[in-house]
């Protein structure tokens, strides 16, 4: 995979959510914009529409142009925000200025149509994870792991938190391929190897780990 430090995503993103007539401009916000960003860090987009709701609608339109390895919108943030993952893992939030109230329980059920849509929610928080690492964020990251069992994991079928992300990935894994061979269906790899990847490039995770 071709190296992501020094990938700047902001053009083609402001040419793809410009698209959208109400858009009147699409700001880089957050670390990458106050520039104490990680290697990992998000891309932080806040945007200003002359219709929000209208904007927040047609987003999912407006990404797909970025041809992303994963896109969706977060569940648990207390504020509207899409979520996409661009070739070689980088990861963007595009932010449309509207409230949110975040999901309490389990977030997903296991289903064929909605094992994909569970592999995305994964993997965008697994990279999001690793710039909180790099932070050095210790107490953060040990909670959001818990988190991502109460919502995520302990649903597929882990039966007690991570301590580590290595242990989160490694069950998610056996758990995808449990799921995915009782529901026959297939999970591309692509998405989890290029966050592995990256993770693995910023010294995180062991070399020989594959999402597969």
């Amino acid at each position: 995979m071709v190296s992501m430090v020094g990938y700047d995503p902001s053009a083609a993103i402001r040419a793809a959510v410009q698209a959208d007539p109400c858009v009147r401009s699409v700001e880089l916000t957050g670390s990458r914009a106050e520039g104490t960003a990680t290697d990992l860090s998000d891309w932080d987009y806040r945007i200003v529409s002359a219709d929000p709701v209208a904007t927040a609608g047609r987003l999912p339109g407006l990404a797909a142009a970025l041809n992303p390895l994963a896109a969706l919108w977060d569940p648990l943030s207390s504020q509207q925000v899409y979520m996409i993952i661009l070739s070689g893992a980088v990861k963007a939030d595009l932010f449309p200025g509207l409230p949110f109230r975040p999901a309490a329980g389990p977030l997903h059920e296991v289903a064929a149509v909605d094992l994909r849509a569970i592999d995305a929610h994964f993997w965008d928080w697994t990279l999001w994870l690793g710039a909180k690492r790099l932070r050095g964020l210790d107490t953060l990251v040990a909670a959001e792991l818990a988190k991502m069992w109460r919502h995520l994991l302990q649903p597929l079928g882990a039966t007690r938190p991570p301590a580590t992300q290595h242990q989160a990935i490694t069950s998610y894994l056996r758990l995808r391929h449990q799921h995915g061979q009782r529901l026959r269906v297939t999970v591309a790899p692509d998405l989890g190897d290029a966050v592995i990847t990256r993770l693995q490039a910023a010294g995180l995770l062991s070399p020989g780990l594959r999402s597969r």
